[in-house]
């Protein structure tokens, strides 16, 4: 009798143990798909509070003249996630601060999406003053890849933290 006492003991805290384990996996697991989440919603929210500022700083009263747009100046920043346009009121391109990346024309005011020439989905801030149009983008690509690499550190402790708890 003594051996299946032991047995029985043996296996409720081998059922225990695996409950606990498993609990502790669960609620990292749980933890780490939040945190990613979340963590991708908060940079899309940095980076969309960081285009509209970008784009306000260099809304002013003095209007940019420029005959042509500086597109042989900067075609050397092809790597640059964020691009900004500036048009005139009468639509005249006026500035482009990465040449190979230039939109067909200004999107609508406020923040969406478009397509480029070049098939590349962007997330625009436009906004417009009586003296020119002012737009900022940001390749869509890069800035998934931004914010799974941030999503991806703030998930991380959880995950490194299970194993330490069991």
């Amino acid at each position: 009798m003594s051996a299946t006492r032991s047995v029985r003991t043996h296996s409720l805290r081998t059922r225990l143990l695996a409950f606990i384990l498993g609990a502790i996996m669960l609620a990292a697991v749980a933890q780490s798909v939040t945190a990613y989440r979340t963590a991708l919603n908060e940079a899309d929210e940095i980076f969309d509070r960081h285009m509209q500022k970008m784009a306000w700083s260099l809304r002013s009263g003095t209007p940019l003249i420029n005959d042509e747009p500086n597109s042989a100046l900067n075609a050397d920043r092809e790597s640059e996630d964020f691009f900004v346009q500036m048009w005139s009121a009468s639509g005249a391109p006026i500035f482009q601060s990465a040449a190979h990346r230039r939109l067909r024309e200004p999107g609508p005011p406020g923040f969406s999406y478009v397509q480029s020439l070049d098939k590349r989905t962007y997330r625009l801030y436009v906004i417009a003053t009586p003296q020119q149009v002012i737009q900022v983008a940001q390749d869509m690509a890069a800035r998934r890849d931004m914010a799974r690499a941030l999503a991806v550190h703030t998930m991380l402790p959880a995950l490194l933290m299970a194993p330490l708890l069991m």
